[in-house]
């Protein structure tokens, strides 16, 4: 699976196999450099890939989704209800999104879904995100540095202010 997702514009970091209700799943985690180019790869060629700068520091992910290959896979057991996710994990805030579920999971994390039936058929799926420009954790380890900073500072001033009374008791 590694050489099927190994291409010019995305290497692979990891890949894996997961079962769940009797049914397998492959993961596979790429390294992507620049997203807009990942419809080169020909396994991401039935789908196009912008990024692009909105107002007030924000950027615009949009990935529209054409037909499948829609050949045929033999006696599977696909019994049609079947789901077909997409699932993001941006690297900042969201401030807008598309899916129909309306939810971010765990802040950054968004899914689409569509019946495989439809997938199959080629029906299109629009994925448009609008996030902020800077990197949560980048955010986070400034707040956990800031405080840190901030936790020093009065750490001192409560020494020196005890010091500064030198231990004279009240009268």
């Amino acid at each position: 699976m590694r050489a099927v997702f190994e291409s010019p514009v995305a290497d692979v970091v990891n890949v894996s196999l997961s079962r769940r209700d009797g049914r397998r799943y492959l993961h596979v985690r790429l390294d992507v450099p620049d997203v807009r180019r990942l419809s080169d790869a020909r396994v991401f060629a039935w789908s196009t890939y912008a990024l692009t700068p909105e107002e007030d520091q924000r950027v615009r992910f949009r990935q529209q989704l054409g037909p499948s290959a829609a050949r045929g896979v033999g006696e599977v057991g696909w019994t049609g209800s079947e789901l077909v996710a997409f699932r993001l994990r941006l690297p900042s805030r969201v401030t807008f999104h598309n899916a129909p579920s309306r939810e971010i999971l765990r802040g950054n994390i968004i899914v689409w879904e569509q019946a495989l039936t439809d997938r199959l058929t080629g029906a299109p799926l629009d994925v448009d995100v609008i996030m902020d420009e800077g990197s949560i954790l980048k955010n986070t380890l400034m707040l956990f540095g800031l405080m840190i900073v901030l936790v020093a500072i009065s750490f001192t001033a409560f020494v020196a202010f005890v010091r500064s009374r030198g231990g004279k008791t009240a009268t």
